[in-house]
């Protein structure tokens, strides 16, 4: 376990590519053993095309349900 945190930097929006984005930045990182990332439920976390590159790299998300939003 490397406990390593791993960000991406925009000037924009955190969307479905932002996520995707994130996701190759890790798997690029070369990891051994299993990644699993804990997510607040945001809709661009959980698309089918964000969850297909994820299982495609071999990332699990578990989804935190504690989680909350501000407004």
């Amino acid at each position: 376990m490397t406990r390593e945190l791993v960000t991406i930097t925009n000037t924009t929006v955190v969307n479905t590519e932002t996520m995707c984005e994130l996701l190759r930045t890790i798997a690029a990182r070369g990891l051994c053993g299993p990644i699993t990332l804990v997510l607040d439920n945001a809709r661009y976390q959980r698309n089918q095309i964000v969850e297909g590159l994820a299982k495609e790299l071999g990332i699990e998300f578990v989804v935190s349900c504690r989680a909350t939003r501000r407004t």
